[in-house]
């Protein structure tokens, strides 16, 4: 049984776990979290039984008593490499929550960490699900097969239906998330420049904020706001004193852009057409691309569960999906299984020098926003 520590235990990591522990070959044993009372009390209200694990406020103190079988790091986002870099350097199999840095410093250090640590580097899972989704895998199939000929274009969107949160709660601050990028491209770049193989070198990126922007002031909550009974943006969700959720979204300290689009150009001279907004609503959320050859184009989305092979010279093909359960549409199963190979001491699907490389995109991205320039790779 792999004994496991996590450095951060919130929301998403707490759902990794579970998918470990189900596995039957792993369980929890020690947490390190500054928020230690609250960790206890959602995990015993889980049905976690919390006597069976040591908790500590600290990875620093946690790595000085224990010597855990694996290291899951899900703090917040600026947090990910100081404690990756931590981790790698004791040798522990890691767990990495994306993005794998939200700094060029950041950057630096994790690039370090590949040429110092290469074997190291190779049994880190970076949570990169949606490389790891039927529909990703059946493209990189039917590329593979030679459907739509080679790779000539790929056009990809993700209109964010539920993200609010990233203006409501401690995601507004984009010193803590790097902005957007980091956020939502950080998975698409990965996904597609996986299934390309090929190496990125230009990158232009472009972001704007047309709706959640305001003159409220800033530290605004919805609960205090006199207009909380005719904004249709308010939430109840107060969160908590340590973690309010329900910050205003119209007030000065939004932080984050609210839609961003980008151009990236590979060695082999395709080039990737992709935007993002966090602008939509229900039904109008889409997340998805399409392959373009000169023999086909194959199109699927997630959100919509649908996928298309075109064929350019004969008919159109409706492509089956699963309706698979599970968390990033069945792509956290798949993670579960990829940190267990690296538990065991082989080389992962998804290393640090995959996270670093989408990492390094979306810094680029955003760069490139800022100054108004291309950005080389």
């Amino acid at each position: 049984m792999y004994k496991l520590a996590a450095i951060g235990l919130g929301q998403r990591m707490t759902s990794i776990i579970n998918l470990l522990e189900r596995t039957g070959k792993c369980v929890l044993a020690y947490v390190a979290d500054p928020r230690i009372d609250g960790v206890k009390e959602e995990q015993a209200a889980a049905g976690r039984d919390i006597s069976k694990i040591k908790f500590y406020t600290s990875a620093e103190e946690l790595f000085e008593n224990e010597k855990p079988d694996g290291v899951c790091v899900g703090t917040r986002c600026s947090l990910h490499a100081k404690y990756a870099d931590m981790a790698l350097r004791k040798g522990y199999p890691l767990f990495l929550e994306k993005p794998v840095c939200t700094t060029r410093d950041d950057l630096a250090m994790l690039e370090r960490l590949l040429v110092e640590f290469p074997e190291e580097c190779k049994k880190v899972t970076v949570s990169f699900p949606l490389r790891f989704t039927e529909q990703v895998l059946k493209v990189k199939q039917m590329v593979a097969e030679g459907k739509i000929g080679e790779i000539a274009h790929i056009q990809a969107w993700c209109n964010v239906s539920y993200a609010l949160g990233y203006y409501h709660k401690w995601y507004r601050d984009d010193k803590e998330t790097g902005g957007l990028f980091l956020q939502k491209a950080t998975h698409d770049v990965d996904y597609i420049t996986d299934i390309l193989g090929a190496k990125p070198t230009l990158i232009c990126g472009m972001t704007s904020k047309q709706v959640f922007k305001g003159d409220k002031p800033a530290g605004t909550l919805c609960r205090n706001c006199p207009d909380k009974d005719t904004c249709i943006d308010f939430t109840s969700d107060q969160g908590t004193d340590y973690r309010p959720n329900d910050g205003c979204v119209f007030a000065k300290d939004t932080g984050n852009e609210d839609s961003g689009s980008g151009i990236i150009m590979y060695d082999n001279g395709v080039h990737l057409a992709y935007s993002q907004d966090f602008i939509s609503r229900r039904s109008a959320g889409k997340r998805g691309a399409r392959f373009i050859g000169h023999l086909g184009t194959i199109e699927f989305d997630w959100e919509e569960n649908y996928m298309i092979y075109h064929d350019h010279y004969g008919e159109r093909h409706d492509i089956q999906i699963s309706s698979k359960s599970g968390g990033h549409f069945g792509g956290d199963d798949m993670l579960a299984e990829d940190f267990l190979k690296a538990l065991s001491g082989k080389e992962t699907r998804c290393t640090l020098a995959d996270g670093v490389r989408s990492a390094k995109l979306c810094l680029c991205l955003k760069e490139s926003s800022i100054e108004k320039r291309f950005i080389e790779y």
